[in-house]
């Protein structure tokens, strides 16, 4: 195996999460989000469409993301009220976990591919799957990730997608994950200091703009307004 393989997974092992799925731990309860509290942020979130497979109610997907904050110790209000309004918006409130329109994004927080591959890499439950797929045939430096990425094929970019969005815990937690590590060049997005306490708009921008390399356009910062004012209460 190259250095450049050894020396990222090395990086990659100092924030990894042990075990990847923890499904029976207990959250704090300054990070638990409830499904009434989803459904009055959208009622959309009650029932699934008949059509909409990939879509989770709000009772189905309360519960993963209290333990997806808690796993990566995200307790602020404003933190998790920018990072959960993000995931209902470019999710469509749950509905999709792929992308029609970006190739190889996906997840509930839609990630785009690079994020994927190297949120794939980091955890020990899909790191040898996703090194099967992508890393032993090429680069997987950060640096390579981050540039070269989106060289890969459809084809593994499906593949490596499978890995994460087949299994709920890791879907939503990829939000989280991304927040910690996904940033620019995989340093993370909690510097951002407006999310501290309980957020300010400053903040949801810059994380927005600064984090996600997106744009807060009125219709993401209406629902932004509305999960604040949901988890404020």
């Amino acid at each position: 195996m190259k250095l450049a393989v050894l020396s990222f997974i090395l990086s990659l092992s100092l924030h990894s999460v042990s075990g990847a799925v923890i499904v029976s731990r207990n959250p704090a309860n300054d990070s638990e989000i409830s499904g009434a509290q989803l459904l009055e942020i959208s009622p959309t979130l009650a029932s699934c469409p008949e059509y909409a497979k990939e879509c989770r109610t709000a009772d189905e997907a309360a519960p993963v993301i209290t333990r997806a904050f808690a796993l990566y110790n995200i307790t602020a209000l404003g933190e998790r009220a920018a990072i959960l309004a993000n995931m209902l918006f470019e999710s469509r409130f749950f509905l999709d976990d792929k992308s029609s329109v970006d190739e190889g994004a996906g997840t509930r927080n839609m990630m785009p591919w690079v994020h994927i591959l190297a949120y794939a890499l980091d955890l020990p439950a899909t790191r040898q799957a996703a090194l099967a797929l992508y890393g032993n045939a090429m680069d997987i430096s950060t640096e390579a990730i981050y540039m070269q990425g989106d060289q890969a094929g459809f084809k593994t970019k499906s593949a490596v997608r499978k890995l994460v969005i087949d299994n709920d815990e890791l879907s939503f937690a990829s939000a989280m994950w991304q927040y910690r590590f996904g940033g620019p060049k995989g340093t993370g997005c909690d510097a951002i200091k407006g999310l501290a306490g309980s957020g300010t708009k400053e903040g949801w921008d810059e994380y927005i703009e600064k984090c996600l390399y997106l744009s807060p356009s009125d219709k993401r910062t209406e629902v932004w307004n509305k999960t604040q004012s949901v988890l404020t209460l």
